[in-house]
């Protein structure tokens, strides 16, 4: 060490801009349980209300961006049956998140989205489908209760400040 520099407390192998996979599950935890509160309370206010999943699993390198495929989703002027996505997502969608992970040559995303109880999945798959065409396999479905993703890879979670802010 040359005189005047100070040693680092985290050791010569710490970089300003790596974080710790341990610190980086840890902070997925904690969002994961601050939405989990979040869906029970927004559960209680919208009683009519239910998830859907949607599954889209790719072969290949190049996949399908999920931020990408979010943004088709949530704010296109792409339309399926005369309603704009971004019109549709407007008035269905509350609450969700997707996450993403990777396979060799291969890559499985999921969505969850907290709907209204009038959401059809078929009406969600052919929206989704217009947007990643055929080459995926692609399956939309009611469920009980999302899964949480367990790694850090690829999250997000987002919140519809359109939706109708008291049940009709």
């Amino acid at each position: 060490m040359r005189s005047g520099e100070q040693s680092s407390p985290q050791g010569s192998n710490h970089h300003p801009d790596r974080v710790p996979l341990r610190k980086c599950i840890r902070q997925i935890l904690k969002e994961e349980t601050h939405q989990v509160i979040g869906y029970h309370r927004l559960k209680d206010h919208y009683p009519d209300t239910k998830w859907l999943e949607i599954k889209l699993e790719e072969p290949g390198e190049l996949c399908i961006d999920e931020k990408k495929l979010y943004r088709i989703l949530s704010n296109s002027k792409q339309s399926v049956g005369g309603e704009s996505n971004r019109d549709w997502w407007r008035k269905w969608v509350i609450w969700g998140f997707y996450h993403y992970w990777c396979k060799p040559n291969f890559q499985v995303t999921r969505f969850y989205l907290f709907v209204d109880g009038e959401v059809s999945p078929l009406v969600l798959k052919s929206r989704v489908r217009k947007a990643v065409g055929f080459n995926s396999e692609l399956a939309v479905n009611d469920i009980e209760c999302p899964q949480y993703p367990r790694t850090s890879e690829g999250h997000r979670s987002f919140i519809n400040k359109h939706y109708k802010t008291t049940p009709s």
